[in-house]
């Protein structure tokens, strides 16, 4: 029975929500940070929790000092353009060797258990079918290239030790709390009237609200010791597309207000990705999760979030 989790990246947009649903849950939750991370999200319920610096990369003392059952991360190092030699470096560091340290350490421990996540930018995209799990890998960048570098380390590790895993290939999660990406920078552009200037806006993604990012990882907590398998990949997404005009659409709708968006000032990138969907039914079938809220309550709750704190 899995009782204490240690979740890496947890001040992050997702690993914040996830502590604070597993506090709720009932397990006792540990997290491993960066030093100079902001631990803003994690205030209203920080008392709970048993943080960790990994600046320090002193992984084993976590395990010394906890009995840990799952390992969840979620910890990573992003940049939006190709990285610099240094970034490379780090973002090695971070989706590479550091994960493979605690699957090492999870050998060395007893742990059995280990849920990665990884990302829809790992699958050969452009196709508007539903990606599918067992579809073909082709990083789309240089970050996806490292965590499938990852995955496979993982699935090694699950072929040689006592260690099951699960595999989350997330589809483009938004929800409040989150950093400064598409929905959040839409949202808070309507608040403060800012200009913004956009491509055509055909883009249709898969964006999936975090609450039923969130959703997934409690079911396989609940799931992990009766999997068929000893490593399972699982596509984390709506299993539906929105267009970025139709994101701006529904948004102004929520919010009543005007987005002050130029579409078509800024061009289309030379490797757009157009359309982007998955195929949630294994999901379905191996964790019995169930989407709650669509994108439109999702939006909806994310502006609501971001209005409130505006005093709007």
């Amino acid at each position: 029975m899995i009782k204490t989790v240690l979740i890496t990246g947890i001040a992050g947009f997702l690993g914040s929500h996830l502590a604070e649903r597993l506090i709720h849950d009932g397990y006792a939750v540990v997290g491993l940070k960066l030093a100079d991370s902001d631990l803003w999200r994690l205030e209203p319920f920080a008392e709970k929790l048993k943080l960790y610096d990994a600046d320090s990369r002193d992984f084993e003392r976590i395990f010394t000092e906890n009995k840990i059952d799952c390992i969840i991360h979620l910890a990573t190092y992003y940049t939006k353009d190709h990285p610099s030699p240094d970034e490379m470096t780090q973002m090695i560091d971070a989706n590479i060797k550091s994960p493979t340290e605690l699957c090492e350490l999870a050998d060395n421990y007893n742990v059995r258990y280990f849920i990665n996540t990884g990302t829809f930018f790992e699958y050969k995209l452009g196709s508007p079918d539903l990606i599918q799990e067992n579809d073909e890998r082709s990083a789309y960048n240089f970050y996806a290239a490292t965590k499938i570098a990852f995955s496979e380390l993982l699935r090694f590790f699950t072929e040689k030790k006592d260690l099951t895993a699960i595999d989350f290939k997330l589809f483009a999660p938004f929800g409040e709390k989150d950093n400064e990406k598409l929905i959040v920078f839409l949202v808070k552009s309507l608040l403060d009237g800012s200009h913004v200037e956009f491509s055509g806006g055909e883009q249709a993604w898969n964006f999936t609200y975090v609450d039923d990012i969130i959703e997934a990882y409690a079911c396989a907590l609940k799931r992990m010791d009766g999997l068929a398998e000893k490593y399972t990949v699982l596509n984390v997404g709506s299993g539906s597309t929105v267009t970025i005009r139709e994101i701006v659409e529904k948004l102004e709708k929520i919010s009543g207000k005007k987005l002050d968006i130029e579409w078509g000032a800024k061009t289309y990138r030379e490797n757009e990705i157009f359309h982007v969907n998955c195929d949630n039914s294994r999901l379905k079938k191996v964790l019995g999760w169930e989407q709650k809220f669509d994108v439109d309550s999702g939006l909806e709750k994310t502006y609501r979030y971001y209005a409130t704190a505006a005093n709007l």
